[in-house]
């Protein structure tokens, strides 16, 4: 059998070679009799051998590959979460995988998101958007483009156009110091559009090779690219009627603006019993009492950080008031309206992405209130609703 002559003149073609050396091999089995058979069985295991080598060698010389999911960690934080991010990110990456030799982390502060590009462990450039603003979504489309840009050092030249301007609210990316030179820093295929007014953006030179977040539209500064919707559930004590109560108000709310929220809450309490004295202070039996209603408020708001909201509202209660005699002499229930001018401050503090917490005191001012009665009769004694009530609230709250 003659020996093959190509088994290592190329590493690229030595695969192949090996391969039609054993086919050879295997052709010349039908000859390989009497004294050549010893020599044509060692031959043949050799080629086998060397082949079995070549297919190790050929598998430890592709390079492997890792998922998008895998070079990225993202701490939690008020607006980004991992699965949001991640799928942002893939419409401005050409595919899911990504360099086995990159890891980038991404953090959120409270007043930036920072970028750690590292390669093989070391940190090899850094990336940080500065956010003045408490819309989520802006900040979520920042730091997706940021982290594609951080994962693909040809995505300006592939996406053909200039970056779009910076939306309102989040400063373009500061450029990584000198002395950490970025794995990622593609000059943008023309000179960027101007920011909108109002929004502060650092030199041409320090915006060199760093990715500008696209703009979810164009709208005037302080107000947000879209309305915001927010559930809350506020649970507390409620001091409008003779005697104390636990309430309960589910809430909706719509964010117009930047400063203006438009809410809608019911108001529901528990009953609770009050003693009726006549004028001498003798008693006369025991009224249960409880309410059901709603109320609309305006509210106007200032976020004292990128996680903290202050509001004051304003706004009125109508309510239905059941009340039934308890130890009377002829008990009955009837209804009655409650119709209150309300003032309400309230906190609200977000916790992750869109859920908060929020704390209320409300302040109410009855001009249509009832009067509970041990009876119908025109001069029984009276025990009037208080001219002035309040409530305590606390709960959570989720926008969307």
């Amino acid at each position: 059998m003659a020996a093959p002559r190509r088994f290592f003149a190329s590493g690229e073609r030595c695969d192949v070679a090996l391969r039609e050396a054993v086919e050879a091999a295997s052709r010349t089995h039908g000859v390989c009799g009497g004294a050549k058979l010893a020599r044509c069985a060692l031959n043949r295991l050799a080629l086998a051998t060397l082949l079995a080598i070549a297919s190790a060698t050929s598998v430890a010389r592709a390079e492997p590959r890792r998922t998008l999911e895998d070079a990225t960690t993202v701490l939690p934080g008020r607006c980004l979460e991992k699965g949001r991010l991640l799928a942002r990110a893939r419409e401005w990456l050409a595919g899911s995988e990504v360099d086995p030799q990159i890891a980038v982390l991404v953090e959120e502060n409270e007043t930036t998101v920072q970028l750690v590009v590292r390669r093989e462990g070391t940190i090899a450039g850094q990336r940080t958007l500065e956010v003045s603003t408490t819309d989520c979504r802006e900040v979520g489309e920042a730091a997706a483009l940021a982290l594609a840009y951080a994962l693909d050092d040809k995505l300006a030249v592939r996406v053909a156009v200039p970056p779009p301007p910076t939306p309102p609210g989040v400063v373009a990316p500061v450029a990584p110091p000198p002395s950490a030179p970025s794995v990622t820093a593609p000059p943008p295929p023309s000179a960027p559009a101007a920011p909108p007014s109002g929004v502060s953006s650092p030199p041409p030179a320090a915006n060199a090779g760093q990715a500008a977040a696209p703009a979810p539209g164009s709208v005037p500064p302080g107000r947000r690219s879209h309305p915001e919707i927010t559930v809350a559930l506020d649970v507390g004590l409620l001091a409008v009627m003779p005697a104390l109560a636990v309430g309960f108000a589910p809430a909706l709310e719509l964010s117009l603006a930047e400063a203006l929220d438009v809410r809608a809450s019911a108001l529901v309490s528990t009953r609770t019993d009050v003693d009726l004295e006549d004028g001498a202070g003798r008693a006369l039996g025991t009224g249960r009492v409880g309410l059901a209603g709603g109320r609309v408020d305006a509210c106007l708001g200032s976020g004292l950080s990128p996680r903290l909201r202050l509001r004051g509202c304003a706004g009125l209660v109508l309510a239905s008031v059941q009340a039934e005699g308890v130890n009377v002499e002829r008990p009955r229930s009837d209804t009655s309206a409650l119709l209150a001018p309300s003032l309400r401050a309230d906190l609200r503090l977000r916790v992750l992405g869109g859920l908060g917490l929020e704390l209320a005191a409300e302040g109410f001012v009855p001009v249509v209130r009832p009067e509970l009665a041990p009876s119908s009769a025109a001069d029984a004694p009276a025990t009037p609703f208080p001219s002035i009530g309040g409530a305590l609230f606390a709960g959570p709250a989720y926008t969307f």
